[in-house]
């Protein structure tokens, strides 16, 4: 049975958790795409500068949808064929992006990574360690659900977390949604014009 209505109400539900951050100089990083939906209303709703990390995973030869690794945007070269490809395509996804929303600096800021959920932990613990490299101080994970593994593994890379509803047995995020459309990059290119326009965006 569906936990939530859909990613916003879902995020509203992280909102009263992350209100002590609210007015410091914590950044809200989202994990695009469907990532972005979560962390903007976050970051709107607490008055918080909005940027962003591309992960992609890089699926088994077998399944796709089960992730083997993961790989972030400007990740590095791979002798794998699979990781090169996906690799290339977070590139590409990250330039998009980026064409008129550079950056924001994290260094020795407090980072709170937002996804929709968490299913293996893979792409988050990619993103936990590229907000490292890009000089975060702190950083705290939110996310409407996770599996107990999954958290597991995020709590030990993390400096805090934050989730509404741990789930042994979750297999698909979207199962705990009503509604769970996929995000396309056109609503992520608007969601970053719109945080753009923020005046505590700047």
């Amino acid at each position: 049975m569906a936990r939530f209505e859909d990613r916003i109400s879902a995020a509203g539900e992280l909102l009263s958790r992350i209100k002590n951050y609210a007015g410091t100089n914590a950044v809200v990083v989202g994990l695009p795409r469907g990532g972005m939906i979560t962390a903007a209303f976050l970051a709107e709703k607490s008055k918080l500068p909005l940027d962003f990390i591309v992960v992609k995973k890089v699926g088994a030869p077998e399944n796709e949808e089960y992730a083997i690794g993961a790989v972030t945007e400007n990740g590095g070269k791979y002798s794998d064929e699979r990781f090169t490809r996906v690799q290339k395509e977070a590139d590409g996804r990250s330039s998009l992006y980026r064409s008129n929303y550079p950056a924001y600096d994290l260094k020795d800021k407090t980072v709170i990574l937002a996804d929709d959920g968490i299913a293996t932990g893979t792409t988050m613990l990619a993103a936990i360690g590229t907000a490292r490299k890009r000089g975060a101080k702190k950083i705290v994970v939110a996310v409407p659900v996770g599996s107990s593994e999954a958290i597991e593994k995020i709590k030990k890379s993390a400096d805090g977390l934050i989730c509404v509803e741990v789930d042994p047995d979750l297999s698909a995020v979207g199962e705990y949604y009503d509604s769970f459309p996929q995000v396309d990059d056109e609503q992520v290119l608007a969601i970053l014009k719109n945080a753009k326009n923020n005046s505590f965006n700047k």
